[in-house]
């Protein structure tokens, strides 16, 4: 069958090598690190929510690409909080967020805290 139809079956795999390229290209460059995090802090404040904390791992190998874990604590109204992960879903490089808590900061009722444990996925110069 495949050999019957050479033309689908490379027209499937130049269908795929071009997502394998679209993903390359979300990966960020070892280089860019500081970058995307300057990134990340400019989102949570034109979103109108506050930075509490940022704690960045150390890169873990894992093959072809590396890894950096990552977790951050924010301050914000709740509706505020949803426009961040709504613009980080948005970011054209890749950020796994892996665990998410949002919880009343109890000092004002519609101000939340939310806690988000995150990775990069970062390749080498």
């Amino acid at each position: 069958m495949i050999i019957q139809k050479p033309k689908i079956l490379l027209a499937k795999i130049e269908a795929e090598e071009n997502k394998l390229k679209d993903l390359e290209k979300r990966f960020i460059p070892e280089r860019e690190i500081g970058q995307v995090f300057n990134d990340l802090k400019s989102l949570i404040g034109v979103t109108g929510n506050h930075l509490d904390s940022l704690d960045i791992k150390p890169l873990v190998y894992d093959g072809a690409y590396q890894e950096l874990p990552f977790s951050i604590s924010v301050k914000g109204h709740y509706v505020d909080i949803i426009l961040l992960l709504n613009k980080l879903e948005g970011y054209p490089r890749l950020i796994d967020i892996t665990d998410i808590k949002i919880r009343s900061t109890g000092i004002k009722s519609s101000e939340v805290m939310m806690s988000l444990e995150a990775k990069l996925f970062v390749v080498k110069d």
